[in-house]
Protein backbone atom coordinates (compact mmCIF):
# COMPACT_ATOMS: atom_id res chain seq x y z
CA UNK A 1 0.00 0.00 0.00
CA UNK A 2 1.75 2.90 -0.92
CA UNK A 3 2.05 5.93 1.58
CA UNK A 4 -0.09 9.03 1.98
CA UNK A 5 2.89 11.64 0.94
CA UNK A 6 3.35 8.81 -2.36
CA UNK A 7 0.29 9.01 -2.86
CA UNK A 8 -0.28 12.52 -3.10
CA UNK A 9 2.84 14.21 -4.86
CA UNK A 10 1.27 17.54 -3.72
CA UNK A 11 2.62 16.72 0.23
CA UNK A 12 5.80 15.85 -0.83
CA UNK A 13 7.01 19.53 -0.71
CA UNK A 14 5.09 20.29 2.38
CA UNK A 15 6.50 17.04 4.12
CA UNK A 16 9.79 18.17 3.21
CA UNK A 17 9.29 21.87 4.66
CA UNK A 18 8.16 20.18 7.53
CA UNK A 19 10.54 18.14 7.94
CA UNK A 20 13.80 20.60 7.33
CA UNK A 21 11.51 23.04 10.08
CA UNK A 22 11.85 20.13 12.69
CA UNK A 23 15.40 19.82 11.92
CA UNK A 24 16.16 23.34 12.52
CA UNK A 25 14.64 23.83 15.52
CA UNK A 26 16.90 21.51 17.31
CA UNK A 27 19.29 23.16 19.70
CA UNK A 28 22.52 21.72 18.01
CA UNK A 29 21.83 24.05 14.86
CA UNK A 30 22.75 27.55 15.87
CA UNK A 31 26.58 25.65 17.07
CA UNK A 32 26.13 24.51 13.57
CA UNK A 33 25.70 28.02 12.10
CA UNK A 34 28.17 29.60 14.35
CA UNK A 35 30.75 26.82 13.53
CA UNK A 36 30.44 27.47 9.74
CA UNK A 37 30.01 31.39 10.45
CA UNK A 38 33.81 31.19 12.37
CA UNK A 39 35.25 29.64 9.30
CA UNK A 40 33.69 32.52 6.73
CA UNK A 41 34.23 35.34 9.07
CA UNK A 42 38.25 34.07 9.01
CA UNK A 43 37.98 34.36 5.17
CA UNK A 44 35.87 37.86 5.00
CA UNK A 45 38.50 39.46 7.59
CA UNK A 46 41.60 38.29 5.98
CA UNK A 47 39.95 39.63 2.57
CA UNK A 48 38.75 42.78 3.41
CA UNK A 49 42.61 43.53 4.62
CA UNK A 50 44.25 42.32 1.70
CA UNK A 51 41.35 44.87 -0.23
CA UNK A 52 43.10 47.36 1.76
CA UNK A 53 46.71 46.31 0.74
CA UNK A 54 45.75 46.01 -2.77
CA UNK A 55 44.48 49.34 -2.75
CA UNK A 56 47.66 50.93 -1.63
CA UNK A 57 49.82 48.66 -3.72
CA UNK A 58 48.17 50.07 -6.62
CA UNK A 59 48.24 53.71 -5.22
CA UNK A 60 51.71 52.90 -4.95
CA UNK A 61 52.23 51.88 -8.73
CA UNK A 62 50.77 55.34 -9.37
CA UNK A 63 53.99 57.25 -8.31
CA UNK A 64 55.77 58.52 -10.19
CA UNK A 65 59.26 57.09 -10.31
CA UNK A 66 61.88 59.89 -11.42
CA UNK A 67 63.28 58.66 -14.87
CA UNK A 68 66.79 56.90 -14.64
CA UNK A 69 67.29 57.39 -11.34
CA UNK A 70 70.75 55.16 -9.72
CA UNK A 71 71.53 55.60 -6.31
CA UNK A 72 74.88 55.19 -5.14
CA UNK A 73 75.38 53.34 -1.70
CA UNK A 74 78.03 50.86 0.57
CA UNK A 75 78.82 48.26 -1.02
CA UNK A 76 78.65 46.36 2.18
CA UNK A 77 74.90 47.54 2.98
CA UNK A 78 72.16 44.90 3.17
CA UNK A 79 69.69 48.13 3.58
CA UNK A 80 69.55 51.72 3.15
CA UNK A 81 70.25 52.01 6.57
CA UNK A 82 73.33 50.10 6.73
CA UNK A 83 74.89 52.14 4.02
CA UNK A 84 77.86 54.75 5.17
CA UNK A 85 79.68 56.97 3.03
CA UNK A 86 81.87 59.60 4.32
CA UNK A 87 80.93 62.83 3.23
CA UNK A 88 85.04 63.40 1.56
CA UNK A 89 84.42 60.68 -0.43
CA UNK A 90 81.01 61.53 -1.45
CA UNK A 91 81.55 65.20 -2.76
CA UNK A 92 84.82 63.32 -4.77
CA UNK A 93 82.29 61.33 -6.32
CA UNK A 94 79.49 64.01 -6.98
CA UNK A 95 82.48 65.99 -8.50
CA UNK A 96 83.15 62.96 -11.39
CA UNK A 97 79.70 62.09 -11.35
CA UNK A 98 79.04 65.95 -12.60
CA UNK A 99 81.30 65.65 -15.36
CA UNK A 100 79.83 62.81 -16.92
CA UNK A 101 76.85 64.12 -19.85
CA UNK A 102 74.63 60.75 -18.54
CA UNK A 103 74.04 62.42 -15.19
CA UNK A 104 71.53 65.36 -14.71
CA UNK A 105 71.66 65.52 -11.22
CA UNK A 106 73.72 64.23 -8.25
CA UNK A 107 72.47 64.68 -4.88
CA UNK A 108 74.11 63.63 -1.41
CA UNK A 109 72.20 62.34 1.00
CA UNK A 110 71.51 61.60 4.60
CA UNK A 111 68.75 59.12 5.35
CA UNK A 112 67.19 58.84 8.94
CA UNK A 113 64.55 57.29 10.86
CA UNK A 114 63.44 59.70 13.54
CA UNK A 115 60.28 60.21 16.04
CA UNK A 116 59.00 63.23 14.69
CA UNK A 117 56.32 65.58 17.06
CA UNK A 118 53.87 68.11 16.21
CA UNK A 119 51.43 69.53 18.62
CA UNK A 120 49.10 67.00 18.95
CA UNK A 121 50.56 63.72 17.43
CA UNK A 122 54.04 61.96 16.81
CA UNK A 123 55.18 59.38 14.48
CA UNK A 124 58.20 57.64 13.31
CA UNK A 125 58.84 58.43 9.80
CA UNK A 126 61.83 59.51 7.51
CA UNK A 127 64.22 62.25 7.94
CA UNK A 128 66.12 63.48 4.56
CA UNK A 129 69.35 65.44 4.84
CA UNK A 130 70.31 66.71 1.47
CA UNK A 131 72.57 69.86 0.80
CA UNK A 132 70.55 71.93 -0.75
CA UNK A 133 66.92 71.24 0.06
CA UNK A 134 65.18 73.85 -3.01
CA UNK A 135 67.58 72.27 -5.68
CA UNK A 136 66.70 68.27 -4.20
CA UNK A 137 62.79 69.75 -4.39
CA UNK A 138 63.04 70.24 -7.94
CA UNK A 139 64.98 67.52 -9.14
CA UNK A 140 61.65 65.70 -7.84
CA UNK A 141 59.42 67.55 -9.92
CA UNK A 142 57.62 68.36 -6.28
CA UNK A 143 54.90 71.12 -5.91
CA UNK A 144 55.32 73.52 -3.16
CA UNK A 145 53.18 75.09 -0.73
CA UNK A 146 55.06 77.70 0.80
CA UNK A 147 58.99 78.02 0.19
CA UNK A 148 62.19 75.91 0.29
CA UNK A 149 63.54 75.46 3.79
CA UNK A 150 66.87 78.17 3.68
CA UNK A 151 68.51 77.15 6.79
CA UNK A 152 69.43 74.87 9.27
CA UNK A 153 66.43 75.74 11.52
CA UNK A 154 63.82 75.15 8.63
CA UNK A 155 62.53 71.89 6.78
CA UNK A 156 60.17 70.84 4.28
CA UNK A 157 57.92 68.41 4.59
CA UNK A 158 55.76 65.91 2.32
CA UNK A 159 52.06 66.18 1.76
CA UNK A 160 51.40 62.07 3.34
CA UNK A 161 53.63 62.94 6.73
CA UNK A 162 51.84 66.29 7.07
CA UNK A 163 48.57 64.80 6.74
CA UNK A 164 49.27 62.46 10.01
CA UNK A 165 50.99 65.49 11.68
CA UNK A 166 48.21 67.49 10.90
CA UNK A 167 50.87 70.43 9.99
CA UNK A 168 50.60 73.37 7.30
CA UNK A 169 53.56 75.70 6.28
CA UNK A 170 54.84 77.79 9.05
CA UNK A 171 53.92 75.37 12.27
CA UNK A 172 57.02 73.64 14.02
CA UNK A 173 57.83 70.10 14.85
CA UNK A 174 60.40 68.48 16.84
CA UNK A 175 63.35 65.82 15.61
CA UNK A 176 65.23 64.40 18.79
CA UNK A 177 66.06 67.85 20.49
CA UNK A 178 66.05 69.83 17.22
CA UNK A 179 62.80 71.88 17.13
CA UNK A 180 62.59 72.52 12.99
CA UNK A 181 59.95 75.58 11.26
CA UNK A 182 57.51 73.60 8.30
CA UNK A 183 58.73 76.46 6.14
CA UNK A 184 56.60 74.40 2.96
CA UNK A 185 54.77 71.52 2.18
CA UNK A 186 55.55 69.35 -0.95
CA UNK A 187 53.97 66.94 -2.87
CA UNK A 188 55.95 64.84 -5.87
CA UNK A 189 54.34 61.74 -6.07
CA UNK A 190 56.97 59.99 -5.17
CA UNK A 191 58.07 58.26 -1.88
CA UNK A 192 59.44 61.33 -0.11
CA UNK A 193 55.85 62.50 0.37
CA UNK A 194 56.04 60.55 3.24
CA UNK A 195 59.30 62.11 4.64
CA UNK A 196 60.74 65.37 6.06
CA UNK A 197 63.42 66.48 4.02
CA UNK A 198 66.13 69.30 6.01
CA UNK A 199 69.64 70.77 5.68
CA UNK A 200 72.11 68.16 6.07
CA UNK A 201 74.04 70.90 8.51
CA UNK A 202 71.34 68.91 10.86
CA UNK A 203 73.01 65.73 10.53
CA UNK A 204 75.95 66.60 13.36
CA UNK A 205 72.95 67.62 16.20
CA UNK A 206 71.17 64.52 15.35
CA UNK A 207 73.64 61.66 14.86
CA UNK A 208 77.10 63.45 15.70
CA UNK A 209 78.92 62.38 12.33
CA UNK A 210 79.13 63.23 8.76
CA UNK A 211 78.37 60.29 7.37
CA UNK A 212 76.43 60.19 4.20
CA UNK A 213 73.51 57.30 3.49
CA UNK A 214 73.37 57.17 -0.73
CA UNK A 215 73.84 59.68 -3.39
CA UNK A 216 70.82 59.51 -5.90
CA UNK A 217 71.31 59.98 -9.52
CA UNK A 218 68.89 61.34 -11.93
CA UNK A 219 70.34 60.82 -15.35
CA UNK A 220 69.70 62.74 -18.85
CA UNK A 221 66.22 61.88 -20.74
CA UNK A 222 68.24 60.16 -23.52
CA UNK A 223 70.74 58.26 -21.49
CA UNK A 224 70.36 54.16 -21.62
CA UNK A 225 70.42 52.66 -18.02
CA UNK A 226 72.72 49.90 -18.56
CA UNK A 227 75.32 52.06 -19.82
CA UNK A 228 75.28 54.88 -17.31
CA UNK A 229 75.50 52.07 -15.02
CA UNK A 230 78.70 50.84 -16.45
CA UNK A 231 80.23 54.42 -16.77
CA UNK A 232 79.14 55.28 -13.28
CA UNK A 233 80.93 51.75 -11.91
CA UNK A 234 84.27 52.26 -13.47
CA UNK A 235 84.25 55.71 -11.72
CA UNK A 236 83.98 54.10 -8.34
CA UNK A 237 85.99 52.93 -5.73
CA UNK A 238 85.38 49.04 -4.59
CA UNK A 239 83.56 50.28 -1.08
CA UNK A 240 80.36 51.54 -3.61
CA UNK A 241 78.14 49.86 -5.89
CA UNK A 242 75.24 51.88 -8.48
CA UNK A 243 72.09 50.04 -8.30
CA UNK A 244 68.64 51.19 -10.56
CA UNK A 245 65.84 51.85 -8.54
CA UNK A 246 63.10 48.91 -9.09
CA UNK A 247 60.15 51.00 -11.02
CA UNK A 248 57.02 50.96 -8.42
CA UNK A 249 54.70 49.55 -11.29
CA UNK A 250 56.72 46.52 -11.28
CA UNK A 251 57.00 46.41 -7.45
CA UNK A 252 53.47 46.97 -6.80
CA UNK A 253 53.03 44.17 -9.37
CA UNK A 254 54.75 41.50 -7.94
CA UNK A 255 53.35 42.24 -4.58
CA UNK A 256 49.97 41.64 -5.63
CA UNK A 257 50.71 38.64 -7.07
CA UNK A 258 52.32 37.15 -4.73
CA UNK A 259 49.71 38.19 -1.69
CA UNK A 260 47.15 36.87 -4.65
CA UNK A 261 48.77 33.28 -4.66
CA UNK A 262 48.89 33.25 -0.48
CA UNK A 263 45.40 34.01 -0.54
CA UNK A 264 44.23 31.50 -2.76
CA UNK A 265 46.23 28.78 -0.93
CA UNK A 266 44.99 30.10 2.43
CA UNK A 267 41.25 30.38 1.60
CA UNK A 268 41.01 26.76 -0.53
CA UNK A 269 42.32 25.25 2.75
CA UNK A 270 39.59 27.23 4.95
CA UNK A 271 36.93 26.21 2.51
CA UNK A 272 38.45 22.77 2.75
CA UNK A 273 38.02 23.05 6.79
CA UNK A 274 34.04 24.29 6.22
CA UNK A 275 33.46 21.08 3.29
CA UNK A 276 34.70 19.13 6.87
CA UNK A 277 32.57 21.24 8.90
CA UNK A 278 29.76 20.18 6.97
CA UNK A 279 30.71 16.74 7.03
CA UNK A 280 30.20 16.40 10.59
CA UNK A 281 27.42 18.02 10.76
CA UNK A 282 25.51 16.56 8.82
CA UNK A 283 27.08 13.07 10.76
CA UNK A 284 26.04 14.58 13.72
CA UNK A 285 22.79 15.23 12.82
CA UNK A 286 21.81 11.69 11.43
CA UNK A 287 22.90 9.89 14.34
CA UNK A 288 21.43 12.15 16.71
CA UNK A 289 17.75 12.80 15.08
CA UNK A 290 16.95 9.03 14.71
CA UNK A 291 13.56 9.17 16.47
CA UNK A 292 12.70 12.21 13.64
CA UNK A 293 13.89 10.57 10.91
CA UNK A 294 12.01 7.17 11.97
CA UNK A 295 8.89 9.45 12.41
CA UNK A 296 9.13 11.19 8.77
CA UNK A 297 9.69 7.45 7.45
CA UNK A 298 6.67 6.35 9.27
CA UNK A 299 4.80 9.05 7.70
CA UNK A 300 5.75 7.74 4.27
CA UNK A 301 9.29 10.15 3.35
CA UNK A 302 10.78 8.31 1.03
CA UNK A 303 14.72 7.08 1.15
CA UNK A 304 15.57 10.18 -1.25
CA UNK A 305 13.13 12.75 0.32
CA UNK A 306 15.06 11.91 3.20
CA UNK A 307 18.47 12.26 1.64
CA UNK A 308 17.27 15.83 -0.17
CA UNK A 309 16.42 16.60 3.83
CA UNK A 310 19.65 16.12 4.77
CA UNK A 311 21.21 18.28 2.13
CA UNK A 312 18.99 21.33 2.71
CA UNK A 313 19.33 21.44 6.41
CA UNK A 314 23.00 21.85 5.51
CA UNK A 315 22.64 24.45 2.27
CA UNK A 316 20.41 26.60 5.48
CA UNK A 317 23.26 26.08 7.84
CA UNK A 318 25.83 27.14 5.23
CA UNK A 319 23.95 30.13 4.30
CA UNK A 320 23.01 31.28 7.34
CA UNK A 321 26.69 31.13 8.60
CA UNK A 322 27.68 32.80 5.58
CA UNK A 323 25.82 35.61 6.04
CA UNK A 324 26.62 36.04 9.29
CA UNK A 325 30.40 34.97 9.29
CA UNK A 326 30.68 37.66 6.42
CA UNK A 327 29.04 40.28 8.56
CA UNK A 328 31.41 39.03 11.90
CA UNK A 329 34.45 39.41 9.46
CA UNK A 330 33.96 42.41 8.10
CA UNK A 331 32.15 44.28 11.37
CA UNK A 332 35.26 42.74 13.24
CA UNK A 333 38.48 43.87 11.26
CA UNK A 334 37.25 47.60 10.75
CA UNK A 335 36.42 47.56 15.30
CA UNK A 336 40.29 46.29 15.66
CA UNK A 337 41.38 48.76 12.72
CA UNK A 338 39.60 51.76 14.22
CA UNK A 339 41.49 50.91 18.06
CA UNK A 340 44.40 50.37 16.52
CA UNK A 341 44.18 53.75 14.66
CA UNK A 342 42.72 55.31 18.24
CA UNK A 343 46.11 53.55 19.74
CA UNK A 344 48.15 54.57 17.16
CA UNK A 345 47.00 57.36 14.75
CA UNK A 346 49.96 56.75 12.12
CA UNK A 347 48.22 53.31 11.47
CA UNK A 348 46.13 54.06 9.06
CA UNK A 349 43.81 50.63 7.98
CA UNK A 350 40.43 50.68 6.10
CA UNK A 351 38.95 46.95 5.49
CA UNK A 352 36.30 46.53 3.25
CA UNK A 353 34.59 44.23 0.84
CA UNK A 354 33.51 44.49 -2.18
CA UNK A 355 29.99 43.49 -3.24
CA UNK A 356 31.12 40.88 -5.67
CA UNK A 357 33.34 39.44 -2.62
CA UNK A 358 30.77 38.48 -0.94
CA UNK A 359 28.38 36.64 -3.21
CA UNK A 360 31.39 35.01 -4.07
CA UNK A 361 32.07 34.19 -0.59
CA UNK A 362 28.84 33.00 -0.35
CA UNK A 363 28.88 30.54 -3.11
CA UNK A 364 31.67 28.73 -2.35
CA UNK A 365 30.44 28.11 1.05
CA UNK A 366 27.86 26.45 -0.30
CA UNK A 367 29.68 24.54 -2.89
CA UNK A 368 32.21 23.72 0.24
CA UNK A 369 29.22 22.43 2.33
CA UNK A 370 27.46 20.69 -0.29
CA UNK A 371 30.53 18.87 -0.84
CA UNK A 372 30.90 17.68 2.75
CA UNK A 373 27.36 16.18 3.62
CA UNK A 374 26.56 14.30 0.15
CA UNK A 375 28.39 11.19 1.72
CA UNK A 376 26.55 11.29 5.08
CA UNK A 377 23.21 12.08 2.97
CA UNK A 378 23.41 9.28 0.95
CA UNK A 379 24.68 7.04 3.33
CA UNK A 380 21.48 7.90 5.39
CA UNK A 381 19.64 4.54 3.47
CA UNK A 382 21.76 2.16 4.97
CA UNK A 383 21.21 4.35 8.36
CA UNK A 384 17.81 3.84 8.28
CA UNK A 385 16.74 0.97 7.06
Amino acid sequence: MSSLIDSQPGLEMHGTLYGLKMLLRRGSTASAVLSIALLVAVIASTASIANHLSLQAQALSSIVNPGGTIIILDKNAASLSDSMISAEQAWIIVGKLENMSCVKHAAIQKILTAKIASQTRNVTAQVRLVEDVAAFLKMRNARLNGTAAASVAEANMGEILAGLLSVKAGDEVTIGEARLRISGVFRSQTEIDSAIIAHMQLLKNLTGSWEATLIELILTGNSKIDEALNQITKILPENLKAVQIQQPLEFAGQTIRQTLNFLNAWFAAIYLAVAAASYVIAGRLIAESNYEFSMLKTLGAGRSQLSTLIILYILVVAASGAALGTALGTVGAQSFSSILRWMNPAVDVMPFLEPIQVIQTSLLTLAASLLGCIYPAIKIRGALL
